[in-house]
């Protein structure tokens, strides 16, 4: 993984806890931009990319 100081501030800005099966749930978009932090698309796309989906 690269050095980008975008996709590092990303990953360590936001919050996250634990659901009921005990899966990582990450703070919502909504959460964080009442704590003033800006949604980081690479770090979506990232997370989507190599995260377990419920879906399909």
């Amino acid at each position: 993984m690269s050095d980008d100081q975008e996709l590092i501030a990303g990953f360590t800005n936001i919050d996250y806890g634990f659901n009921a099966p005990d899966e990582i749930q990450l703070e919502k978009k909504e959460d964080m931009k009442r704590h003033g932090l800006a949604s980081l698309h690479l770090a979506d796309a990232l997370t989507l990319t190599y995260g377990r989906g419920g879906g399909g």
